[in-house]
């Protein structure tokens, strides 16, 4: 089976077990890994890191994203269109403003946004 080739700050959409919710994240990290079937065969895939915290992160298998020609990922895809356009542009004017700062600077700006958006 052909799969899309994925890389580090793109876009996938996945349905969440067991109420067959569509969900979407960025993926972080790309790590490849294995595993054996029933056949002792070893299978190659890409593991897609979503979110990492310390030791601790979350992720999905390659084969597990649903493609972009999903009719579900279509209709959910809307939502997000604008935002994957421009977040390039938005990313660089953002750095372009913090980038005048040392590290720990740019790391306490960061925070602050945080705070400012209510994440985490």
């Amino acid at each position: 089976m052909c799969r899309k080739e994925y890389k580090v700050g793109d876009r996938i959409f996945y349905e969440t077990y067991p109420n067959k919710e569509i969900c979407t994240d960025i993926i972080k990290r790309i790590k490849n890994e294995s595993y054996i079937d029933n056949n002792g065969k070893e299978i190659p895939f890409k593991w897609f890191v979503l979110w990492e915290s310390g030791n601790c992160s979350s992720g999905i298998e390659d084969y597990n994203c649903l493609p972009y020609n999903d009719p579900r990922v279509k209709e959910f895809a809307k939502k997000y269109k604008d935002f994957d356009k421009n977040k390039k542009d938005i990313l660089n004017s953002i750095c372009k403003m913090i980038c005048q700062y040392d590290k720990l600077a740019q790391i306490e700006l960061i925070d602050l946004l945080k705070i400012k958006l209510n994440i985490e």
